[in-house]
This record gives structure tokens, sequence and C-alpha cells, in this order.
């Protein structure tokens, strides 16, 4: 897994290869404890358009005029973080989103699909559609044909074992890659392993090498994990004595940044985080 947020017009790379429905890693359950679907999870209709939420209208947060140059400065603990009451709803992130994912694939020709399989795999796992597209921006702003890095990292998730795109069965191959960052192939966890890590419950014995007391069912600590492998204390703005961006970028996301440039110049300011010397492309 890596970050590309900063890359948005990556070089469409295409490569047919089998749909297969997922295989996960491990034994990790396949959908959020329900404690944490309390803490963390919005359900969605199936239109792909509306959603339900238990927020008011006159309690969301207002989509923000410039999404490029939102970041947010939170932290550096993970306790430190907002909860889903701080997020904009999935239609105000799609919103902001769709036309980076348009520059990315050069065309608006997967964005209903990206869009349909974003909430597919968050109904079926019970992760907010919303933790899923931020992943996704992420990763590979949105961008389906996006090459493989470090010869096996794939897909729209970019995650080890994953498949890359599929130009025969587009429809179920966008869903696969995400279903592979998620669940995880069988080389490496997904996501969800890391979310569900929690006080309440055992770590999975396959999760043994992972300190999965720091997680503590925390979805920014999650991410740090699925982009680092690794986590050594509650300070998610460094890893292993550099900097890391990873969970704030996600946080900043989730909060209207759409990627580019101005929010990166701006976490560089951020007060207690360490990104003075942050490279923005």
């Amino acid at each position: 897994m890596r970050s590309s947020q900063y890359i948005p017009f990556l070089l469409p790379f295409a490569i047919a290869w089998p749909y297969t429905k997922h295989q996960g890693y491990g034994t990790s359950s396949t959908q959020l404890h329900e404690n944490l679907q309390d803490a963390w999870y919005t359900k969605y209709t199936k239109d792909n358009r509306s959603e339900v939420n238990t927020l008011s209208t006159k309690n969301r947060l207002v989509t923000p005029n410039d999404p490029t140059s939102v970041y947010s400065c939170v932290g550096p603990k993970a306790e430190d973080f907002p909860g889903q009451d701080e997020w904009l709803t999935f239609d105000q992130l799609w919103e902001i989103n769709e036309p980076v994912i348009e520059k990315a694939n050069r065309a608006s020709t997967y964005n209903d699909d990206l869009q349909a399989a974003i909430k597919e795999v968050a109904s079926d796992s019970k992760v907010d559609a919303r933790l899923i597209l931020a992943l996704i921006m992420q990763e590979s702003s949105g961008n389906v044909t996006i090459h493989c890095t470090e010869s096996t990292a794939c897909g729209l998730m970019q995650h080890r074992g994953s498949h890359p795109f599929s130009p025969s069965s587009p429809k179920s191959g966008i869903k696969s890659m995400i279903e592979d960052g998620v669940y995880g192939t069988p080389q490496v966890p997904g996501f969800l392993s890391y979310f569900n890590c929690d006080a309440s419950t055992p770590a999975p014995s396959e999760l043994t090498w992972v300190n999965t007391q720091l997680i503590k069912g925390n979805p920014y600590a999650a991410a740090h994990v699925y982009n680092t492998g690794h986590i050594d204390d509650d300070t998610l703005s460094t890893d292993r004595g550099k900097s890391n961006y990873y969970a704030h970028d996600i946080l900043s996301r989730l909060q209207g940044w759409n990627g580019w440039r101005g929010g990166c110049e701006k976490s560089r300011g951020c007060d207690g985080l360490g990104f003075e010397d942050r490279n923005c492309w």
C-alpha cells in the first residue's frame, strides 16, 4: 500500500485478470465488530445517491469551497482524531472527488461502477463507505487501471496480491480490487483486519506480529498500519522516527480535501506534527 494522492494524472495500465471472489486473509472476520459499527459506520441506501444518515440536515458539515486547500492539523495521537460526526457525508465526498477520479481515468466511464462497488463492499463489511473512498483516493486517486507498485501492490487500494483492473469485466473487477483492500488477500491483511483490533476482542492469531493493542478499534490507527504494516506507539504522525502523513491525510480527505497540492502545503504548517519538510508534488 502506498500514497499517490499528489499524482492525479497517472498513466493507465490495463491487464486482463479473471475475477474471483475475495479470499481474504487468515481467519479474520468479514464484518466490522458491532461495537465498532456503532461508533464508525453509517448505513446507506442502495440507489448510490442518497444516504441514511443519523445526523440531521442542520448538523451536517458544509462542503468546503476550496477542497484543494483543506487539511486537518489534529493529532498527533490517535485519541486526538475526531469521530465520524466530523466527516462529510458520502454524497459530499463523492462530489468533491468525482472530478479527480475522472481526470485519473481520463473519462467518467467507471464512475458509476466505482461508486456502486464502494457502497456494496461497505454494506457487506460494515466499513463505512466514506473510509473506503478516502483510502481509494489516497492510494490511487480512483484510477482503476493504475500500475502495480513494488511488483505486487496492485489495484485501486494498492494492496499486495490484489487483482489489477480487468477490462473484460470492469464492474466485477472494480469490486474485486476494493474487496482485496478491505478484506485482504491470502498474502496480506486488509484494512478491516486492522480496524477490528480493539480492546474488547483478542487479536487474531495471524496478526500477532502487529501491536494490535495500539489500534484500539481506531480507523485512523488502522489506516496507519494499512500504510506502514506496523504501529509502534499511539503517535500517528511518525513511523519509526520519520514523518508519516497517512492517517492525517485520510482524516483530511474525510473532511473534504481532494488530495491536491494546496492541502499538502497547508499540512507543513501544522504545529506539533513535524510535517515542515513534507514534499508536496
